[in-house]
């Protein structure tokens, strides 16, 4: 009777299904299987050691916007670029940050403004508002943005 108890507990035990599963791919021919039942032994060649943090890749992005824009020469361009990160994010600016404020029109209240590729043209067209908002604090008239690129 005893016994039945025991490997009745046993049997318990041994329900809670694994939290996962780590197998060596070492050169040993026995494959080397080992159940972890606790998140406190995560050393496994495919956790989390390798993958990278959104809030590192977050931070990396922000550096590299940053550091783009310190690179533009033309000072209403940088202020724009820098609205944008804050407004948009690094990714916006990071598209953008390339391209160049052309020749104001007071005839038809546009502003020029030539891209490097297609995609940041296209980029531009569909986020016109966003730049047209920023540019209005230094030319409250302008009311369009002519995209055009190399």
């Amino acid at each position: 009777m005893q016994n039945i108890t025991s490997l009745k507990q046993q049997l318990d035990n041994h329900k809670a299904p694994p939290k996962f599963i780590k197998i060596s791919t070492g050169n040993s021919p026995q494959p080397d299987v080992k159940l972890v039942f606790s998140k406190k032994d995560d050393s496994s060649p495919y956790g989390q050691e390798d993958a990278t943090s959104p809030d590192t890749l977050l931070q990396h992005e922000h550096t590299r916007a940053t550091n783009s824009i310190s690179q533009i020469v033309d000072p209403l361009w940088q202020d724009i670029c820098a609205d944008l990160l804050h407004l948009m994010g690094p990714a916006s600016v990071l598209k953008v940050w390339k391209s160049k404020l052309g020749e104001l029109s007071c005839q038809d209240n546009g502003l020029d403004i030539t891209c490097t590729t297609e995609e940041t043209a296209a980029f531009v067209q569909q986020y016109d508002f966003v730049i047209l908002g920023s540019l209005q604090r230094y030319f409250p008239a302008l009311t369009q943005l002519r995209v055009g690129h190399l």
